[in-house]
């Protein structure tokens, strides 16, 4: 992007997130404390992306779950990419409600209260290769939203600084292996990346 005339926001995803944002003429940067939560640490049941990991899920209205995993095992656990996704369709389904919280009043076999408090069960223990239900608890969506706050900021604090706004960025690049796996409608919805057209993702 140092050699691109297009106004650029590049994110590298990690436990420290590396955000650029400019082009050829002006070019700054930060780094933010984003936590390990994307790369499956601090979530109950988060892994890294090998075999058996859970990396995409999809939600009907009835919120039968439908997913893809890793190898094409029987699940062990979810990766970044599936956790994006998960709390992405729990909002879009009024699972959980704009401050992340679990409404209580959901009808389903498969939001309960655990240990922890309510959870969502993605995987019953006889599709599961550990025996137990694989979940997605409060606590998990709690660590998703301090991570990519953290991130979400840094790109908000760098457009600032340059006077842009999302419809000045021309291109979005989100760098590493993580960011070729990651569904980028799921990540705008969770706030993880500004709302930037998709065609302008790469």
């Amino acid at each position: 992007i140092h050699e691109m005339d297009e106004s650029s926001l590049l994110i590298d995803i990690g436990t420290n997130t590396e955000i650029f944002v400019g082009n050829r003429d002006n070019l700054i940067c930060c780094s933010c404390a984003s936590g390990p939560a994307f790369e499956g640490m601090h979530i109950k049941f988060g892994m890294k992306a090998v075999d058996g990991a859970i990396e995409r899920i999809h939600m009907d209205s009835d919120l039968n779950v439908d997913y893809k995993v890793i190898g094409d095992l029987k699940p062990r656990g979810l990766c970044g990419s599936a956790v994006i996704d998960i709390v992405a369709e729990l909002f879009k389904h009024g699972v959980i409600d704009s401050y992340g919280r679990f409404n209580v009043n959901i009808n389903s076999r498969r939001v309960r209260k655990g240990v922890d408090g309510f959870e969502f069960i993605i995987a019953f223990s006889d599709e599961t290769a550990i025996g137990r239900d694989i979940t997605i608890t409060q606590g998990d969506v709690r660590e998703i939203q301090l991570a990519k706050a953290a991130i979400y900021t840094g790109c908000f604090t760098l457009m600032k600084r340059r006077g842009l706004l999302e419809r000045d960025i021309d291109r979005v690049f989100i760098a590493g292996a993580f960011g070729n796996y990651i569904n980028f409608e799921n990540a705008k919805i969770i706030g993880l990346i500004p709302d930037i057209p998709i065609d302008r993702i790469r």
